[in-house]
Protein backbone atom coordinates (compact mmCIF):
# COMPACT_ATOMS: atom_id res chain seq x y z
CA UNK A 1 0.00 0.00 0.00
CA UNK A 2 1.32 3.77 -0.42
CA UNK A 3 0.24 6.50 0.94
CA UNK A 4 -2.51 8.39 -0.46
CA UNK A 5 -3.85 11.58 0.09
CA UNK A 6 -7.52 11.47 -1.56
CA UNK A 7 -9.47 9.35 1.07
CA UNK A 8 -12.20 12.18 0.92
CA UNK A 9 -14.17 14.84 -1.45
CA UNK A 10 -12.12 17.62 0.37
CA UNK A 11 -8.74 16.16 -0.10
CA UNK A 12 -9.45 15.56 -4.26
CA UNK A 13 -10.37 19.20 -4.16
CA UNK A 14 -7.77 20.43 -2.47
CA UNK A 15 -5.47 19.00 -5.17
CA UNK A 16 -7.37 20.21 -8.16
CA UNK A 17 -6.89 23.54 -6.29
CA UNK A 18 -3.25 23.10 -6.53
CA UNK A 19 -3.48 21.97 -9.81
CA UNK A 20 -5.26 25.36 -11.08
CA UNK A 21 -8.34 23.07 -12.39
CA UNK A 22 -10.90 24.45 -9.79
CA UNK A 23 -12.81 27.48 -10.89
CA UNK A 24 -13.87 29.29 -7.30
CA UNK A 25 -17.27 31.20 -7.87
CA UNK A 26 -17.26 35.20 -6.27
CA UNK A 27 -19.68 35.09 -3.22
CA UNK A 28 -22.24 36.69 -5.20
CA UNK A 29 -22.56 34.21 -8.70
CA UNK A 30 -22.52 31.99 -5.05
CA UNK A 31 -25.43 32.86 -3.72
CA UNK A 32 -27.43 32.66 -6.67
CA UNK A 33 -27.39 36.46 -6.72
CA UNK A 34 -26.33 36.42 -10.30
CA UNK A 35 -28.43 33.63 -12.11
CA UNK A 36 -28.19 35.31 -15.76
CA UNK A 37 -25.05 33.60 -15.53
CA UNK A 38 -26.03 29.99 -14.98
CA UNK A 39 -25.49 28.92 -18.47
CA UNK A 40 -21.88 30.05 -18.12
CA UNK A 41 -21.40 27.64 -15.00
CA UNK A 42 -23.25 25.02 -16.87
CA UNK A 43 -21.19 25.09 -19.80
CA UNK A 44 -17.98 24.55 -17.94
CA UNK A 45 -15.82 21.95 -19.18
CA UNK A 46 -13.76 21.66 -15.91
CA UNK A 47 -14.86 21.45 -12.26
CA UNK A 48 -15.95 23.99 -9.90
CA UNK A 49 -16.94 25.02 -6.47
CA UNK A 50 -19.74 27.29 -5.84
CA UNK A 51 -19.46 29.09 -2.11
CA UNK A 52 -21.82 28.28 0.28
CA UNK A 53 -23.94 30.78 1.86
CA UNK A 54 -24.45 30.91 5.82
CA UNK A 55 -26.41 27.37 6.80
CA UNK A 56 -26.75 25.99 3.47
CA UNK A 57 -24.15 24.02 1.23
CA UNK A 58 -21.51 24.54 -1.30
CA UNK A 59 -21.86 23.18 -4.19
CA UNK A 60 -19.30 21.20 -6.64
CA UNK A 61 -20.25 20.79 -10.31
CA UNK A 62 -18.13 19.15 -13.18
CA UNK A 63 -16.22 16.87 -11.46
CA UNK A 64 -15.90 14.06 -13.66
CA UNK A 65 -16.47 16.14 -17.12
CA UNK A 66 -12.75 15.48 -18.23
CA UNK A 67 -10.67 12.64 -17.35
CA UNK A 68 -7.86 14.55 -16.27
CA UNK A 69 -9.32 15.50 -12.43
CA UNK A 70 -9.63 11.32 -12.51
CA UNK A 71 -5.86 11.04 -12.87
CA UNK A 72 -5.52 13.62 -10.00
CA UNK A 73 -7.13 11.13 -7.59
CA UNK A 74 -5.17 7.93 -9.20
CA UNK A 75 -1.74 10.46 -8.12
CA UNK A 76 -1.22 10.46 -11.80
CA UNK A 77 -0.57 14.11 -14.03
CA UNK A 78 -3.73 15.51 -15.21
CA UNK A 79 -2.55 15.14 -19.06
CA UNK A 80 -2.63 11.30 -19.04
CA UNK A 81 -3.88 9.61 -21.45
CA UNK A 82 -6.71 6.85 -21.52
CA UNK A 83 -4.63 3.88 -21.84
CA UNK A 84 -2.46 4.54 -18.73
CA UNK A 85 -5.46 6.18 -16.66
CA UNK A 86 -7.44 2.86 -17.49
CA UNK A 87 -4.15 0.67 -16.70
CA UNK A 88 -3.21 2.59 -13.26
CA UNK A 89 -7.03 1.85 -11.94
CA UNK A 90 -7.09 -1.91 -13.39
CA UNK A 91 -3.75 -2.28 -11.66
CA UNK A 92 -5.17 -0.78 -8.02
CA UNK A 93 -8.17 -2.83 -8.63
CA UNK A 94 -6.21 -6.24 -8.93
CA UNK A 95 -6.43 -6.97 -5.46
CA UNK A 96 -9.21 -6.32 -3.32
CA UNK A 97 -8.58 -4.59 0.22
CA UNK A 98 -11.77 -4.53 3.09
CA UNK A 99 -13.15 -1.61 4.25
CA UNK A 100 -12.52 -0.32 7.73
CA UNK A 101 -15.43 0.45 10.37
CA UNK A 102 -15.14 3.62 12.17
CA UNK A 103 -17.92 4.00 15.37
CA UNK A 104 -20.43 6.54 14.82
CA UNK A 105 -18.94 9.53 17.13
CA UNK A 106 -16.31 9.36 15.19
CA UNK A 107 -17.57 9.35 11.48
CA UNK A 108 -17.07 13.02 9.97
CA UNK A 109 -20.54 12.86 7.93
CA UNK A 110 -22.30 12.55 11.92
CA UNK A 111 -21.04 16.62 12.75
CA UNK A 112 -24.65 17.76 12.23
CA UNK A 113 -27.66 15.07 12.28
CA UNK A 114 -31.33 15.76 11.57
CA UNK A 115 -34.16 13.72 12.41
CA UNK A 116 -37.95 14.21 12.07
CA UNK A 117 -39.26 17.87 10.79
CA UNK A 118 -35.64 19.24 10.99
CA UNK A 119 -34.49 16.97 7.83
CA UNK A 120 -35.70 19.27 5.54
CA UNK A 121 -34.61 18.61 2.43
CA UNK A 122 -34.94 22.01 1.52
CA UNK A 123 -31.11 22.47 3.13
CA UNK A 124 -29.40 20.01 0.14
CA UNK A 125 -30.15 22.85 -2.49
CA UNK A 126 -27.93 25.32 -2.57
CA UNK A 127 -29.14 29.28 -3.62
CA UNK A 128 -25.90 28.84 -6.47
CA UNK A 129 -27.32 25.81 -8.31
CA UNK A 130 -31.10 26.63 -8.22
CA UNK A 131 -31.31 28.83 -11.69
CA UNK A 132 -29.33 26.13 -13.06
CA UNK A 133 -32.05 23.54 -11.79
CA UNK A 134 -29.23 20.73 -10.91
CA UNK A 135 -29.86 17.89 -9.28
CA UNK A 136 -27.71 16.16 -6.51
CA UNK A 137 -25.54 13.62 -7.46
CA UNK A 138 -24.90 10.87 -5.09
CA UNK A 139 -24.13 6.90 -4.31
CA UNK A 140 -27.62 4.68 -3.50
CA UNK A 141 -26.34 2.80 -0.88
CA UNK A 142 -28.97 -0.99 -0.73
CA UNK A 143 -29.09 -4.18 -0.23
CA UNK A 144 -29.32 -6.96 2.56
CA UNK A 145 -26.76 -5.48 5.35
CA UNK A 146 -27.66 -8.31 7.88
CA UNK A 147 -26.03 -10.86 5.22
CA UNK A 148 -23.01 -8.24 4.97
CA UNK A 149 -24.24 -8.23 0.84
CA UNK A 150 -25.03 -4.57 -0.11
CA UNK A 151 -25.35 -2.41 -3.74
CA UNK A 152 -23.88 1.15 -4.99
CA UNK A 153 -25.59 2.28 -7.50
CA UNK A 154 -25.07 5.96 -9.17
CA UNK A 155 -28.59 8.29 -8.98
CA UNK A 156 -29.31 12.06 -9.32
CA UNK A 157 -31.29 13.15 -6.34
CA UNK A 158 -33.95 16.16 -6.37
CA UNK A 159 -36.36 17.47 -3.10
CA UNK A 160 -40.02 16.18 -3.92
CA UNK A 161 -40.86 17.94 -1.11
CA UNK A 162 -39.44 18.49 2.13
CA UNK A 163 -39.61 14.81 3.61
CA UNK A 164 -39.23 13.01 0.28
CA UNK A 165 -36.67 12.70 -2.06
CA UNK A 166 -37.12 11.51 -6.44
CA UNK A 167 -34.58 9.13 -7.21
CA UNK A 168 -33.39 8.79 -10.95
CA UNK A 169 -30.14 5.95 -12.34
CA UNK A 170 -27.48 7.98 -13.37
CA UNK A 171 -26.32 4.79 -15.50
CA UNK A 172 -28.00 1.85 -17.80
CA UNK A 173 -28.66 -1.53 -16.83
CA UNK A 174 -27.79 -0.46 -13.13
CA UNK A 175 -28.06 -3.81 -11.15
CA UNK A 176 -28.40 -1.69 -7.58
CA UNK A 177 -31.28 0.70 -9.63
CA UNK A 178 -32.84 -2.74 -10.98
CA UNK A 179 -32.95 -3.87 -7.32
CA UNK A 180 -34.34 -1.07 -6.21
CA UNK A 181 -36.99 -0.64 -9.03
CA UNK A 182 -37.99 -4.04 -7.72
CA UNK A 183 -38.47 -3.75 -4.12
CA UNK A 184 -40.31 -0.30 -5.33
CA UNK A 185 -42.97 -2.75 -7.53
CA UNK A 186 -43.53 -4.94 -4.38
CA UNK A 187 -44.28 -2.19 -2.37
CA UNK A 188 -41.38 -2.83 -0.35
CA UNK A 189 -39.93 -0.20 2.10
CA UNK A 190 -36.61 -1.09 1.84
CA UNK A 191 -34.16 1.14 3.66
CA UNK A 192 -32.06 3.67 1.54
CA UNK A 193 -29.10 5.45 2.14
CA UNK A 194 -27.78 8.82 -0.59
CA UNK A 195 -24.00 9.79 0.41
CA UNK A 196 -22.68 12.63 -2.02
CA UNK A 197 -19.68 14.40 -1.84
CA UNK A 198 -17.36 10.74 -1.68
CA UNK A 199 -13.92 10.11 -2.34
CA UNK A 200 -13.60 9.69 -5.98
CA UNK A 201 -12.77 6.13 -5.39
CA UNK A 202 -16.42 5.29 -3.89
CA UNK A 203 -18.22 6.44 -7.38
CA UNK A 204 -15.69 4.85 -9.31
CA UNK A 205 -17.10 1.73 -7.56
CA UNK A 206 -20.51 2.52 -7.94
CA UNK A 207 -19.99 2.98 -11.40
CA UNK A 208 -18.43 -0.46 -11.41
CA UNK A 209 -22.16 -1.83 -11.80
CA UNK A 210 -21.86 -4.78 -9.23
CA UNK A 211 -24.46 -6.81 -8.30
CA UNK A 212 -24.98 -7.53 -4.35
CA UNK A 213 -21.33 -8.19 -2.74
CA UNK A 214 -18.54 -5.84 -0.89
CA UNK A 215 -18.89 -3.01 -3.08
CA UNK A 216 -16.36 -0.49 -0.40
CA UNK A 217 -13.45 -3.48 -1.23
CA UNK A 218 -13.27 -2.33 -4.55
CA UNK A 219 -13.41 1.38 -3.32
CA UNK A 220 -10.85 0.36 -0.97
CA UNK A 221 -8.75 -1.26 -3.84
CA UNK A 222 -8.83 1.97 -6.26
CA UNK A 223 -8.09 4.08 -3.48
CA UNK A 224 -5.23 1.44 -2.00
CA UNK A 225 -6.41 2.24 1.36
CA UNK A 226 -9.16 0.70 3.39
CA UNK A 227 -12.23 3.80 2.83
CA UNK A 228 -14.25 4.23 6.59
CA UNK A 229 -17.42 2.82 6.64
CA UNK A 230 -19.84 3.52 9.70
CA UNK A 231 -23.54 2.64 10.68
CA UNK A 232 -26.04 4.51 9.13
CA UNK A 233 -28.36 6.20 12.27
CA UNK A 234 -31.86 5.10 10.82
CA UNK A 235 -30.94 1.39 9.50
CA UNK A 236 -27.73 -0.70 9.64
CA UNK A 237 -26.24 0.24 6.09
CA UNK A 238 -22.96 1.39 6.05
CA UNK A 239 -22.08 4.27 4.72
CA UNK A 240 -19.11 6.26 3.54
CA UNK A 241 -17.92 7.78 7.62
CA UNK A 242 -15.88 10.98 5.46
CA UNK A 243 -19.28 11.34 2.93
CA UNK A 244 -20.05 15.17 2.76
CA UNK A 245 -23.93 14.65 3.19
CA UNK A 246 -25.89 11.32 3.39
CA UNK A 247 -29.76 11.14 3.03
CA UNK A 248 -31.26 7.94 4.81
CA UNK A 249 -34.48 6.65 4.05
CA UNK A 250 -36.43 4.11 3.06
CA UNK A 251 -38.64 3.11 -0.53
CA UNK A 252 -41.96 5.08 -0.70
CA UNK A 253 -43.04 3.82 -3.99
CA UNK A 254 -42.63 6.00 -7.41
CA UNK A 255 -43.02 9.03 -8.13
CA UNK A 256 -43.96 8.99 -12.41
CA UNK A 257 -40.07 7.76 -14.19
CA UNK A 258 -38.37 8.61 -10.16
CA UNK A 259 -38.42 6.32 -7.02
CA UNK A 260 -39.29 8.18 -3.90
CA UNK A 261 -37.65 8.05 -0.63
CA UNK A 262 -38.98 9.11 2.27
CA UNK A 263 -36.32 10.65 4.20
CA UNK A 264 -35.63 10.00 7.73
CA UNK A 265 -32.47 10.97 8.57
CA UNK A 266 -29.99 13.91 7.06
CA UNK A 267 -26.76 14.22 8.03
CA UNK A 268 -23.65 16.32 6.88
CA UNK A 269 -20.05 17.57 7.58
CA UNK A 270 -19.80 20.90 8.80
CA UNK A 271 -19.33 23.11 6.20
CA UNK A 272 -20.57 20.50 4.01
CA UNK A 273 -19.72 20.34 -0.14
CA UNK A 274 -22.25 18.09 -2.14
CA UNK A 275 -22.01 17.02 -5.53
CA UNK A 276 -24.38 18.32 -8.43
CA UNK A 277 -25.40 17.86 -12.00
CA UNK A 278 -26.48 20.63 -13.94
CA UNK A 279 -28.89 20.11 -16.84
CA UNK A 280 -27.17 18.38 -19.69
CA UNK A 281 -23.85 17.25 -17.64
CA UNK A 282 -25.21 14.40 -16.37
CA UNK A 283 -24.78 11.33 -19.59
CA UNK A 284 -21.14 12.80 -20.57
CA UNK A 285 -20.21 12.88 -16.43
CA UNK A 286 -21.50 9.18 -16.22
CA UNK A 287 -19.79 8.04 -19.79
CA UNK A 288 -16.56 8.96 -18.56
CA UNK A 289 -17.10 7.25 -15.08
CA UNK A 290 -18.67 3.86 -16.68
CA UNK A 291 -15.81 4.10 -19.16
CA UNK A 292 -13.31 4.15 -16.66
CA UNK A 293 -14.43 1.79 -14.12
CA UNK A 294 -15.71 -0.79 -15.86
CA UNK A 295 -13.11 -0.64 -18.58
CA UNK A 296 -10.75 -1.29 -15.22
CA UNK A 297 -13.10 -3.51 -13.98
CA UNK A 298 -12.73 -5.77 -16.70
CA UNK A 299 -9.34 -5.77 -17.27
CA UNK A 300 -8.29 -6.43 -13.96
CA UNK A 301 -10.90 -9.97 -14.00
CA UNK A 302 -9.23 -10.80 -17.16
CA UNK A 303 -5.32 -10.21 -16.02
CA UNK A 304 -6.67 -12.34 -13.21
CA UNK A 305 -7.16 -15.60 -15.35
CA UNK A 306 -3.60 -15.26 -16.56
CA UNK A 307 -4.59 -13.46 -19.55
CA UNK A 308 -1.58 -11.09 -21.56
CA UNK A 309 -4.41 -7.76 -20.95
CA UNK A 310 -2.28 -4.82 -22.08
CA UNK A 311 -5.48 -2.25 -22.62
CA UNK A 312 -9.45 -2.19 -22.29
CA UNK A 313 -11.24 0.05 -23.80
CA UNK A 314 -14.88 0.24 -23.14
CA UNK A 315 -17.72 2.02 -24.78
CA UNK A 316 -21.59 2.57 -23.82
CA UNK A 317 -24.48 3.53 -25.67
CA UNK A 318 -27.91 3.04 -24.55
CA UNK A 319 -28.44 -0.82 -23.32
CA UNK A 320 -25.22 -1.69 -25.45
CA UNK A 321 -21.87 -2.19 -23.99
CA UNK A 322 -18.36 -2.92 -25.80
CA UNK A 323 -15.12 -3.92 -24.24
CA UNK A 324 -12.45 -3.80 -27.10
CA UNK A 325 -9.70 -5.46 -25.37
CA UNK A 326 -5.72 -5.32 -26.81
CA UNK A 327 -4.09 -8.63 -25.98
CA UNK A 328 0.17 -8.43 -25.74
CA UNK A 329 -0.30 -12.55 -26.28
CA UNK A 330 -3.15 -14.98 -27.79
CA UNK A 331 -5.85 -15.23 -25.28
CA UNK A 332 -7.03 -19.03 -26.33
CA UNK A 333 -10.47 -20.20 -27.63
CA UNK A 334 -13.05 -17.04 -27.83
CA UNK A 335 -15.56 -19.54 -25.83
CA UNK A 336 -12.83 -19.42 -22.92
CA UNK A 337 -12.74 -15.92 -22.67
CA UNK A 338 -16.43 -15.72 -22.80
CA UNK A 339 -16.61 -17.69 -20.11
CA UNK A 340 -14.55 -16.00 -17.70
CA UNK A 341 -16.83 -12.90 -17.63
CA UNK A 342 -19.94 -15.13 -17.88
CA UNK A 343 -20.73 -14.91 -13.80
CA UNK A 344 -19.03 -11.33 -13.48
CA UNK A 345 -20.79 -7.64 -14.31
CA UNK A 346 -19.41 -7.44 -17.70
CA UNK A 347 -21.66 -11.01 -18.66
CA UNK A 348 -23.97 -8.75 -21.04
CA UNK A 349 -20.93 -7.18 -22.50
CA UNK A 350 -20.01 -7.41 -26.65
CA UNK A 351 -16.23 -8.10 -26.30
CA UNK A 352 -14.06 -7.43 -29.30
CA UNK A 353 -10.18 -8.39 -28.70
CA UNK A 354 -7.22 -7.05 -30.99
CA UNK A 355 -3.58 -7.40 -30.94
CA UNK A 356 -0.80 -4.78 -30.26
CA UNK A 357 -1.25 -3.51 -34.02
CA UNK A 358 -5.20 -2.13 -33.09
CA UNK A 359 -5.37 0.92 -30.37
CA UNK A 360 -8.38 -0.15 -29.05
CA UNK A 361 -9.30 4.09 -27.96
CA UNK A 362 -9.25 4.83 -31.52
CA UNK A 363 -12.75 3.49 -32.62
CA UNK A 364 -11.93 4.18 -36.26
CA UNK A 365 -9.07 1.77 -36.20
CA UNK A 366 -11.27 -0.81 -34.35
CA UNK A 367 -14.16 0.05 -37.02
CA UNK A 368 -11.74 -0.81 -39.91
CA UNK A 369 -10.18 -4.03 -38.06
CA UNK A 370 -14.12 -5.09 -37.14
CA UNK A 371 -15.40 -4.26 -40.64
CA UNK A 372 -12.91 -6.30 -42.07
CA UNK A 373 -13.10 -9.62 -39.76
CA UNK A 374 -16.27 -10.29 -38.79
CA UNK A 375 -18.08 -11.62 -36.06
CA UNK A 376 -18.48 -15.05 -33.96
CA UNK A 377 -19.67 -16.44 -31.01
CA UNK A 378 -20.51 -12.87 -29.64
CA UNK A 379 -17.09 -12.16 -29.53
CA UNK A 380 -14.52 -11.03 -32.21
CA UNK A 381 -10.65 -10.87 -32.78
CA UNK A 382 -9.22 -8.65 -34.87
CA UNK A 383 -6.36 -7.04 -35.80
CA UNK A 384 -2.54 -7.45 -36.04
CA UNK A 385 -1.20 -10.78 -34.39
CA UNK A 386 -5.21 -11.20 -33.02
CA UNK A 387 -5.76 -14.61 -33.81
CA UNK A 388 -4.94 -17.56 -31.45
Amino acid sequence: MTDVRYTDLRGWLGALAAAGMLLHTRDALARGEQPALAPLIAALDGPALLRASPGRLAAALGLYRAPGPLAIALELPPSTGWDALLSAAAARRAALVDAEFVAPSAAACKQVVLRGAAADLRRIVPQAVGPLQARLRGVAICGCPAEGLLQLGLVAVEPYDAHHARLWPALPRDPAWAWLRAAAEHSEAVPVAVASGVAPCITLAAAEQQPLGDPYAIASALQQAPVRVTEGESSELEIPAHAELVIEGHLAGRAGDALLLAVDVLSHRRDATAEYWPPGTHAPEAALLQRVARGAGVHAVLAATGRAVRAVALYAWDEIELAIIQCAAPVGPLDALLDALRSTAWAETRVFVVGPGVDPFDPAQVLRACMAMGESHGAVRVGADGSS
